[in-house]
């Protein structure tokens, strides 16, 4: 995909929190903007052309997972996984968009996200922490499932991604603070 999108921005941070590398033009001005790289020089309070430079779906893939461990919102996010998943199916994606989901409160999609992510272990484990969400039984069962699957490191990875989940809700997320309670006792 990729292509061109044109958008008035007030200030390069916005471009950068949409993830786009982009021309600038401020007037007769131009800067080329590498967002990625962090070297960008723009001013503020003049409206500025952005113009998205075409990139590769892996290339927006992993722009979309910086993007969230940046801490871009969640509202922001699942347009941008789910304008991937509509272009090929790729169980990264889906694991992003099950994850997404579950944090956003959306049960319907994040299990159905979730389902099609269960071919890799963080999938199970994000479909365990939907189960437990949304209070659906079979939670112990994929945490085993999980576990089976992509063995220490897997649930290594699961534990850090639920410490991040619990920051993000402020501290107070009881369905992973349980299930990091689960997984830390299978030391």
């Amino acid at each position: 995909m990729g292509g061109v999108v044109t958008a008035v921005m007030t200030d390069a941070r916005t471009c950068w929190r949409l993830g786009w590398s982009c021309v600038l033009r401020a007037g007769a001005i131009e800067v080329f903007c590498v967002i990625m790289a962090g070297c960008c020089e723009w001013r503020r309070g003049v409206a500025m052309e952005t113009v998205e430079v075409a990139r590769s779906y892996d290339e927006r893939y992993e722009a979309g997972l910086a993007r969230y461990e940046a801490g871009a919102l969640l509202s922001e996010l699942i347009p941008v996984f789910v304008a991937l998943r509509q272009e090929a199916f790729d169980v990264r994606v889906s694991v992003a968009l099950g994850w997404l989901y579950t944090l956003s409160g959306d049960k319907e999609r994040a299990l159905r996200f979730c389902k099609e992510a269960k071919s890799v272990p963080q999938g199970r484990y994000n479909h365990a922490l939907a189960l437990l969400t949304f209070n659906e039984k079979g939670v112990r069962q994929k945490l085993e499932e999980a576990y089976q699957l992509g063995g220490e490191e897997s649930r290594l990875d699961a534990i850090e991604n639920l410490k991040d989940a619990i920051a993000r809700k402020g501290g107070v997320y009881p369905a992973a603070q349980k299930m990091l309670g689960w997984l830390n006792e299978q030391r």
